[in-house]
């Protein structure tokens, strides 16, 4: 048993905003049933983040096509089902199809590729081959790059629920879409309401992060505070509302 051979691979990208990865596989014509072929991408290039650097991956197996985001909240990969990817196989070749906004409209971006040649059940591989070799990763920088755009992740508050009388911050993770990476300045503007009344909130950007800070009024528990925090950053802008319930 022999997982496929990854002999060469070839990157390119187009102005309409697809990746394609053609995956040299001389062993294999095409994949047998129990083999299988998978594209792992570090999108910020930083091998601390992720699953151990890996933010993305497309997975190919008996014809099917798997693709997942790595989640911060969930530390887990979540599948992507509207994620546009494809993936071809005939002839020696693996044809891996990928919209470039998978990928968050990325730069540029490392990647390896894993085959594999599993039992039936899937529950042990017997082979597997790793291209690069070893620990190694392949960068590829886009020829047709997407205009730049801000990125906003799940809001989050300090402490876990606010309490009436008492400050509180929301947080909002921002990073550029052509680094993949927090913002490194800019400014953030919040609009805050509890049971319909507005609430005066202080906004800036501390370490890649909007922030609002909020005085949460007396007599403010069993509500909500709802808002919105606008961060701008290099010309662009991205809008995130949030709701928290008043302990």
């Amino acid at each position: 048993m022999a997982a496929p051979d990854i002999a060469e691979v070839e990157v390119s990208d187009t102005k309409a905003g697809m990746l394609s990865f053609v995956v040299s596989t001389p062993s294999h014509a095409t994949l047998s049933p129990t083999t299988w072929i998978e594209l792992d991408v570090d999108i910020d290039r930083r091998g601390r983040t992720g699953d151990g650097g890996v933010e993305a991956y497309v997975y190919f197996e008996h014809g099917r096509v798997y693709a997942a985001r790595w989640s911060p909240e969930q530390q887990d990969f979540v599948p992507v089902r509207s994620s546009g990817v494809r993936v071809r196989n005939a002839a020696g070749l693996v044809t891996f199809e990928v919209p470039r906004r998978f990928l968050d409209d990325v730069a540029s971006f490392d990647y390896y590729l894993i085959s594999g040649d599993s039992d039936p059940s899937g529950d042990e591989d017997y082979a597997l081959d790793l291209a690069p070799d070893g620990d190694a990763w392949w960068r590829y920088a886009l020829v047709n790059k997407a205009a730049l755009r801000l990125i906003a992740g799940a809001p989050s508050g300090t402490p876990a629920k606010p309490h009436a009388g008492r400050l509180f911050k929301v947080t909002v993770p921002v990073t550029r879409s052509d680094t993949a990476r927090g913002i490194e300045s800019g400014s953030a503007a919040c609009a805050v309401r509890i049971g319909g009344q507005k609430v005066k909130a202080a906004g800036r950007v501390v370490s890649g992060r909007g922030l609002c800070s909020i005085l949460v009024p007396q007599g403010a528990s069993a509500r909500l505070i709802r808002g919105s925090i606008t961060v701008r950053s290099s010309g662009k802008s991205i809008a995130t509302r949030f709701s928290f319930p008043v302990k």
